[in-house]
């Protein structure tokens, strides 16, 4: 893949690592457990929570990549487009819109 110029450009690649519904989950799990952990420490004014919630958030989605995609978690170089493209990737999951993306990817795919 050539380095994407823009965040709709590295989309569809950040997607591909993610065609397993289990991983997209996975994912969203973290996300939930990280934020908890943050929101934990906020109310009780304490660092431990959140350092406890987002390291276990982190490995839960990190640890998805090689059980369910046999793949390994990277971001392309881009850690801020991977952050957005989590946050997305999270939502649509939980709408169900992520078939959509998918779908288009597959025809992307087939297509090249």
């Amino acid at each position: 893949m050539s380095q994407p110029e823009t965040f709709e450009q590295f989309w569809p690649h950040f997607l591909s690592s993610h065609r397993q519904p289990l991983t997209r989950w996975l994912h969203v799990a973290a996300l939930g457990v990280g934020a908890l952990g943050v929101l934990t420490a906020l109310r009780q004014r304490r660092l431990g929570p959140a350092l406890l919630g987002t390291t276990a958030g982190a490995a839960l989605a990190l640890f998805a990549h090689p059980l369910v995609e046999g793949n390994r978690a990277e971001n392309g170089g881009q850690p801020l487009w991977a952050a957005r493209a989590l946050l997305r990737m999270c939502g649509r999951t939980i709408s169900g819109s992520i078939a959509a993306d998918l779908a288009e990817l597959e025809r992307d795919s087939a297509a090249s």
